[in-house]
């Protein structure tokens, strides 16, 4: 369904929310077939209970997700760094209660790859996506 839709609106940006809740290899194919697909980290630590194995859910190794990155991550954030946005998924009141915990955990994942691509990740790639068009100057 993502592929159908992002083919039939190649002039539209879709922000794939939570990386897909897929794994790497799914996220890279879609990225790298289309232009206009950008994916949001949010949700994807150890903290947020989700119902899935946190081996899964968390960007890092190890059985409780807090190891280091995982390196089919990391080569792709490297590889397609203008494609990914920091996002923090604060539905509910618990989550709202970890916000400093999990800003912790994303900064340790942004710490473990390239200045420029953590940069990119962390803000410049919101700012350039989001940022409003100009508008002509008064004449």
């Amino acid at each position: 369904e993502l592929r159908a839709a992002l083919a039939a609106n190649p002039d539209s940006v879709l922000i794939w929310s939570h990386l897909g809740d897929t794994e790497a290899a799914t996220v890279r194919a879609l990225i790298e077939d289309f232009d206009n697909l950008y994916a949001d980290l949010s949700t994807r630590n150890p903290y947020y209970e989700r119902g899935w194995p946190v081996t899964l859910q968390s960007l890092g190794e190890g059985s409780d997700g807090f190891g280091p990155l995982k390196p089919e991550w990391k080569d792709l954030f490297e590889e397609h760094s203008d494609r990914f946005l920091f996002g923090l998924d604060l539905a509910n009141p618990d989550r709202v209660a970890q916000l400093d915990a999990v800003v912790d955990y994303y900064r340790g994942v942004l710490g473990q790859l390239s200045q420029e691509t953590a940069e990119k990740i962390a803000c410049k790639n919101a700012r350039a996506l989001l940022a409003a068009p100009s508008l002509p100057a008064a004449g």
